[in-house]
């Protein structure tokens, strides 16, 4: 996904979650095992490809919620200031 990103120059916000962080690699856990054991691997490898890819990466839902409402605050102000 980060390689697309890049790639396509995708401008708009985009937002990871992370999680199994502890997951081990080899063992089938969901998602959580698939981002040990795709073909980018270890899940901070790809963290941080991600996050050179512009992608607001979190690890806890909670932390998601707060960047998407952060991310649309301040959309709706840049909007606000447009059109005013």
């Amino acid at each position: 996904m980060a390689r697309r990103i890049v790639d396509t120059g995708f401008s708009k916000p985009v937002f990871a979650l992370l999680a199994g962080r502890n997951a081990r690699e080899g063992v089938t856990m969901g998602h959580a095992g698939a981002l040990i054991g795709g073909n980018g691997g270890s899940i901070e490898a790809k963290a941080k490809a991600l996050e050179a890819a512009g992608v607001t990466v979190c690890t806890r839902i909670e932390e998601l919620a707060n960047s998407v409402a952060v991310a649309i605050k301040r959309f709706t102000r840049n909007t606000e200031k447009m059109t005013a």
